[in-house]
């Protein structure tokens, strides 16, 4: 149930996210593709699906034991009077045994039980919170990317704008209005725009590939945001006493150090 929450609050995070068409990859399918393929949350199942293992040994403790065994074995004797041997006798033995044993009242069986129900519940609350940290990574890194490119559009425009004032100086230098000074001064920051518009690409670059990392698929083109269709759902209780009640009720992490 509370994976399902966890999924819902990925779709209201994608709320505002254009429904691009189908090469594009908007936040709700990465949220989807992360929860499969990252890998730091493949180890965090891996870890709980082994800490969920004690609860089946434990309980096996509880059950009935049954054993079995057996054993074969052959004496061999000769026998010699006055220098006369007898034939060689054999002698097999064969032995078995079948061993049910059933606890009727071990406390420490029924303590190792209960320690680890509570060890199960610790881990299914570490596997809310790794899913939780999963959420705010991918959605810090599909910002950071679209970031990236909203700042190279913008040193687009910039670039435009330096290139025109730049016409227009060398116009007005020509005119015999305008001086060397002010071509030198636009141009050096045309060229210091040009320095970060490679940053900027290099930034994209990293971006995209670390969003691929967690997603396990090649992105081409991510979904630009729409901030007209973005919607906020209330969630203020109205009090902070309800907010502190549920903190205390469901934080995965205060589930984890109770258990």
């Amino acid at each position: 149930g509370r994976h399902r929450r966890g999924a819902r609050g990925g779709a209201r995070l994608a709320r505002g996210v254009n429904a691009a068409p189908a090469p594009a990859t908007d936040l709700l399918r990465c949220y989807v593709l992360a929860r499969l393929n990252d890998g730091q949350l493949k180890v965090a199942r891996a870890r709980a699906d082994a800490g969920r293992e004690a609860l089946p040994q434990a309980n096996a403790q509880l059950f009935p034991n049954l054993s079995a065994s057996g054993a074969y074995g052959r004496s061999e004797q000769d026998r010699s009077l006055d220098n006369l041997s007898g034939p060689t006798q054999y002698f097999p033995s064969r032995s078995g045994s079948l061993t049910l044993r059933q606890p009727v009242f071990r406390l420490n069986l029924l303590a190792q039980r209960e320690e680890a129900i509570s060890k199960v519940k610790g881990v299914d609350a570490q596997l809310d919170t790794d899913y939780q940290a999963m959420g705010v990574r991918l959605t810090s890194a599909y910002f950071e990317a679209l970031f990236a490119r909203d700042s190279l559009a913008l040193i687009g425009s910039q670039k435009a704008a330096y290139v025109a004032q730049l016409r227009a100086a060398r116009m007005a230098l020509g005119a015999g209005t305008g001086t060397r000074t002010d071509i030198d001064d636009i141009q050096a920051r045309y060229d210091l725009l040009l320095a970060d518009e490679i940053r900027v690409q290099q930034s994209i670059t990293a971006a995209t590939e670390q969003l691929e990392i967690f997603i396990g698929e090649r992105i081409t083109v991510l979904s630009t945001l729409d901030p007209a269709s973005f919607r906020v759902d209330t969630h203020d209780p109205g009090s902070l006493t309800q907010w502190l009640d549920q903190a205390l009720e469901y934080n995965a992490e205060l589930r984890t150090l109770k258990a």
